[in-house]
């Protein structure tokens, strides 16, 4: 079960080119450390990015070295391997308390969660943190369960380099859960120690690369990296002189997470309210001592998200082990102990009720819309309660089965519907042809699981069967994942558009870009190969420049929303516009506004649509 769960997070990071903000940002971000041999300043573009410390970007070009170049699967790995150590530290937590069935299932619900399985598949620090949270608090409870005092420097070592991984909320998050624990189980003098050690050894961890920045930008590459992106995200500052990022950026209300993370949480939701329930009401089994400190861990870390004035969905991420390893020890219970006792009409009209209402705020423009969502979820949190276990565990089988069934369906639905089957197509025949096989293995698939749970259930050992169930959707997820990859890859793929850019470049042409997102100008810089000249979107007068007075052979990537606005500035000027020979939207984003044409080069047929 382990080398599947290996599996699992190995799945998807070979398989297609950078597609998003953050693949693309972070992607070209260790790309550029590579090609320019930097291991100190995080570059975007050339220019130093010190957002987030560089343990991921380390981890990266460590890869990059150790394979011999770059690879959009390389430059993912870091992000799954972390994800896997997290959710693999779950499962030694589970085994901790004699729960080691709950805590493999509690390791499969988490990687198939929405939030986690997309974060531990991207180029993204978030599942770092989540990793280094976790390490250093199992390092904690060893410690702690060992009784010996020399076994809490190896915990204090490890937390202070959390640090690396995202900055000061990973050593925060761990210490805040700590400190509380011990208060809890009044030892606040041994906090009190614990706490004066680790300042200087934090110091002395984080010393080497404060003084490498300083060597390399000075005062002010300290300023930005441990204070502007530390205090800033976390703290309320006022003034117009203060950089716009981070001191304005994600300050979202209280209620914030409340509202996000249900659906991030997916398809295990129905599950955790009626867990988390059963963890901490009065009279609750769970008292051991490790069950008091993952309680008290999951509440002191939730108290920090929620009081810091920057909320992301993503920066709970640290949370979600221990979530599902708190939902999978309560279904093995509430399993055992199976009832399908009749659900109150009352929480069946509350939930449409709710739903309804959730329908109606998702598309809400007004100011409390948010604030009507996280209400209306926590209504919906505390109506599931009261729901019994059995209906819900049966509710969770049955909705898998359906989006299972409902995937494996897409595609021979999609190739029946000629203005789909276009989708599906667009890859090549070849490739469509591998997706309806797969499709048809996995509706096979799932009603064989779907009858293995059903049979199991009905034997008695429903424990067992759902156990077992995360395990199987891990496999399902898998095969739906390689179903819908090609079609996908086809459209979100920015490959094409730098192949054109880099066979102009190749003719003799100089490329520049017309935008500043670090969406664009890291998929560019990352399949070109080299760092690129960027204007601001719509500045027409220097994209002008840039083509007609630069007395070389020139080229600007244009936002095609753009174009007419831009070139219409261009006069009586010759251009042509090029496109990128792919039918995706993201390439059909943009446009190659090219001066004249490369010398020796064949002269392009010219889309009258397009140069109007």
């Amino acid at each position: 079960m382990l080398a599947l769960l290996a599996c699992l997070f190995a799945f998807g990071l070979f398989d297609h080119s950078l597609w998003g903000s953050t693949d693309a940002r972070e992607g070209s971000m260790i790309a550029d450390m590579f090609r320019s041999g930097s291991w100190v300043t995080p570059l975007m573009n050339g220019k130093p990015f010190l957002e987030k410390p560089p343990l991921l970007h380390w981890t990266g070009l460590a890869l990059c070295h150790v394979f011999g170049g770059l690879s959009e699967g390389l430059l993912r790995l870091p992000a799954a391997l972390y994800g896997f150590g997290a959710v693999l530290l779950a499962y030694l937590f589970g085994r901790q308390m004699g729960r080691e069935r709950a805590g493999l299932a509690a390791a499969f619900m988490c990687g198939t969660s929405l939030l986690y399985a997309e974060y531990s598949k991207i180029v993204l620090t978030d599942a770092a943190a989540a990793f280094a949270v976790m390490l250093s608090l199992f390092l904690f409870w060893r410690a702690w369960a060992s009784g010996r005092v020399s076994a809490y420097g190896l915990f204090i070592v490890v937390s202070a380099l959390g640090f690396y991984a995202k900055g000061l909320i990973g050593p925060g998050l761990v210490w805040v859960s700590v400190t509380a624990f011990l208060f809890v189980r009044g030892k606040w003098k041994r906090a009190v120690v614990l706490g004066l050690i680790f300042v200087p050894v934090f110091a002395l961890v984080v010393a080497p690369w404060a003084a490498a920045l300083f060597r390399e930008g000075g005062r002010d590459f300290l300023r930005v990296a441990f204070w502007d992106n530390q205090f800033g995200r976390f703290l309320s500052f006022g003034g117009e002189d203060l950089p716009a990022d981070p001191y304005r950026v994600h300050k979202e209300p209280v209620t914030f997470y409340l509202r996000e993370l249900p659906l991030r949480l997916l398809p295990w939701f129905l599950l955790i309210p009626s867990a988390l329930v059963h963890w901490y009401r009065r009279g609750t089994a769970f008292r051991a001592e490790l069950h008091v400190f993952l309680r008290v861990s999951l509440v002191a870390m939730a108290a920090v998200l929620h009081v810091s004035t920057a909320k992301v969905a993503c920066y709970a991420l640290p949370l979600f082990p221990i979530v599902f390893l708190m939902t999978a020890v309560w279904m093995e219970d509430a399993s055992r102990a199976w009832s399908m006792a009749r659900t109150p009409r009352y929480v069946w009209i509350g939930l449409a009720v709710c739903v309804l209402g959730l329908g109606w705020t998702v598309k809400g423009e007004w100011p409390a819309a948010g604030h009507v969502q996280a209400v209306l979820l926590g209504g919906v949190c505390v109506l599931i309660t009261r729901m019994a276990a059995g209906r819900l565990l049966a509710a969770t089988g049955v909705l898998l089965v359906a989006v299972l069934a409902a995937a494996g369906l897409a595609v021979p639905i999609a190739l029946a519907v000629p203005a789909a089957s276009a989708c599906v197509l667009a890859p090549g025949r070849l490739a469509a042809g591998v997706s309806v096989v797969l499709a048809l293995l996995l509706l096979a698939a799932t009603g064989w699981l779907a009858r293995q749970v059903w049979l199991t259930c009905r034997g008695g050992a429903r424990a067992e069967a759902f156990l077992w169930l995360p395990p199987g959707v891990a496999a399902l997820f898998m095969l739906a994942g390689a179903m819908l990859m090609p079609a996908y890859d086809h459209q979100r793929t920015f490959k094409p558009l730098a192949e054109l850019a880099a066979c102009e470049k190749a003719g003799g042409r100089r490329i520049a870009l017309a935008s500043t997102k670090n969406e664009y100008i890291g998929a560019l810089t990352f399949y070109l190969g080299a760092r690129i000249e960027t204007f601001e979107s719509q500045d027409a007068r220097s994209i002008r420049s840039y083509l007609f007075e630069g007395g070389e052979p020139s080229g600007v990537i244009v936002l095609t929303k753009h174009l007419g606005a831009i070139t219409n500035t261009f006069g009586a000027r010759p251009f042509r516009v090029l496109k990128a020979d792919h039918d995706g939207y993201k390439c059909d984003y943009f446009r190659l506004l090219a001066a004249e044409p490369p010398r020796g080069a064949e002269e392009p047929r010219m889309n009258a649509n397009e140069r109007e």
